[in-house]
């Protein structure tokens, strides 16, 4: 299994902005290529607006064996996220596109979490 972490680079912002190709987006991105080249599956843990502590807090659930393949895309140390309340419910007014999707309140592999950028 190949399994891939990063911020929006990795998520395939650049794909998803052009509408042409928004649909291909994660068979166009550089895990999927990768993991198409190996021969193996891949599951995709990046998301736009990722921080580094998400990347690693990931990275320690899982269960790897010495056949996995782990690509980290290191994002910005000014990155930080923020783990949530129960009752903390605020949602986004921004219009704009890259806003609506990283000002996201959201469930992470069971934890609640807001990513500031």
């Amino acid at each position: 299994m190949v399994y891939t972490f990063g911020d929006s680079y990795i998520w395939g912002w650049n794909f998803f902005v052009d509408s042409k190709l928004k649909e291909k987006r994660t068979e166009l991105t550089w895990p999927s290529v990768v993991s198409k080249k190996l021969n193996q599956p891949f599951i995709d843990y990046s998301c736009p607006a990722s921080s580094n502590w998400r990347i690693a807090r990931l990275i320690q659930t899982l269960p790897l064996t010495k056949h996995d393949v782990v690509l980290i895309g290191w994002t910005s140390p000014t990155r930080f996220e923020f783990g949530l309340a129960d009752d903390y419910d605020v949602i986004s007014n921004h219009s704009d596109i890259h806003y609506k999707i990283t000002d996201l309140n959201e469930d992470d592999n069971g934890i609640r979490t807001k990513r500031m950028s």
